[in-house]
C-alpha cells in the first residue's frame, strides 16, 4: 500500500483522481480529503461519488512531498478509429463501475463501523433507557439478558443489522462513474511536473500553511470558505470529527476590516471553533494568532 502510484488527471485547470483505491489511500495515508463531485444517484444528493477533485494546493503538496508515488498527467482524447471495439469499451466501463461500487461501499461501511464503535457506550445507554420505557414487552422476551456493555451480543447484533441496512442501501445506489478510455484506446497523455502547478502569492502562503498543518501538526485540512476562512483544520478524519479551527491566511502586518473581524469571530464562536489568523513573518516563519470574542 505504501508504494501505490497516485495518478492525477488535469482537465481545464481542474485536478481529478478517478480510482477509488487511490482516493482511499490519499485520505488515510496523506490526510488529503479533496471533494467528491461525481453523481451517486439521481434520487439523492447526500453521498457523492467519483471523481475526487483536488485543489491546486493539494496537488502541489502531493507532487512535492510524494514525488515517487504520484504523477500528474493531462490527457488529450483522440477520435476513435474504424476498428475501435465499442463492445469491449462498454464491457470495460461496466467492470470499472462494478469495482468502483465495491470499493466505495467498503470505504463507507468502514467509516460507518468505526463511528458505531466510537459511540458504542452512548448507543447502549440509549437502548437501555428505551428498553426500560417499553412496558408492553415482557422480560422473558429479552434474549440478551442484562448485559449492556459495548462488547455484548446485544451491541454486536445491533451493529450487524445497522451495517447490513447501510450495505443494502448502498447496493441500490446507481453510481455513474466516468471511465477515461482515451489512454487505453489511442489517446495521448502528457506528463506534467510540480512546476506546472502555478500558485499566486496568496496561494503560496496558503500552501505553506497547508504543509505546516498537515505535516508538522498532523491535522486534516479542507476548504473553509463556508465559515469565512481559507481552511478548516480537523484533529481527525472529517468523516468522524468536527473541525476545530477556521484558518485565515493574510500578509504579515495587513489589517483586517473590523466588520470582517467581527463577522468571522462570531461565526467561529457560534459553530464552536477557533478563528486563527496565519501570516508569514519577516524571518520566514509562520505566525498563528487566535481571534477571541470578548463578551461585555
Amino acid at each position: 500500500m505504501k508504494n501505490m502510484q497516485i495518478k492525477i488527471n488535469r482537465c481545464s485547470d481542474r485536478y481529478f483522481i478517478w480510482d477509488a483505491e487511490q482516493v482511499k489511500f490519499v485520505r488515510t495515508t496523506w490526510k488529503i480529503i479533496g471533494d467528491l463531485v461525481g453523481c451517486s444517484s439521481v434520487k439523492q444528493n447526500t453521498h457523492h461519488g467519483l471523481p475526487l477533485t483536488l485543489s491546486k494546493i493539494e496537488v502541489k503538496f502531493i507532487l512535492t512531498h510524494y514525488p515517487d508515488n504520484s504523477k500528474l498527467v493531462e490527457t488529450s482524447p483522440s477520435i476513435a478509429s474504424k476498428d475501435f471495439n465499442h463492445t469491449q469499451a462498454h464491457d470495460e466501463l461496466n467492470e470499472q463501475r462494478k469495482r468502483e461500487l465495491e470499493a466505495q461501499t467498503y470505504i463507507r461501511l468502514s467509516v460507518k463501523e468505526a463511528d458505531l464503535d466510537a459511540k458504542a457506550d452512548k448507543i447502549m445507554r440509549g437502548m437501555r433507557v428505551k428498553r426500560k420505557r417499553k412496558i408492553d414487552v415482557c422480560e422473558s422476551e429479552d434474549t440478551y439478558g442484562d448485559d449492556w456493555s459495548a462488547n455484548s451480543p446485544r451491541f454486536k447484533d445491533f451493529k450487524k443489522k445497522t451495517l447490513d441496512k447501510a450495505r443494502a442501501g448502498m447496493t441500490m445506489t446507481n453510481l455513474f462513474v466516468k471511465l477515461p478510455l482515451q489512454s487505453a484506446h489511442g489517446g495521448t497523455e502528457q506528463w506534467l511536473g510540480v512546476d506546472d502547478v502555478l500558485l499566486s502569492p496568496l496561494e503560496q502562503l496558503q500552501y505553506r500553511v497547508f504543509c505546516d498543518l498537515n505535516l508538522q501538526r498532523g491535522m486534516f485540512v479542507t476548504p473553509g470558505c463556508k465559515f469565512g476562512g481559507h481552511f478548516l483544520a480537523y484533529h481527525g478524519d472529517p468523516g468522524l470529527y468536527h473541525s476545530s479551527y477556521v484558518v485565515y491566511c493574510k500578509r504579515y502586518g495587513e489589517e483586517m476590516d473590523s466588520h470582517m473581524r467581527a463577522a468571522c469571530g462570531r461565526t467561529a464562536t457560534m459553530t464552536k471553533k477557533k478563528f486563527v489568523i496565519c501570516s508569514l513573518a519577516e524571518d520566514d516563519k509562520l505566525v498563528y494568532k487566535a481571534l477571541k470574542r470578548i463578551y461585555f
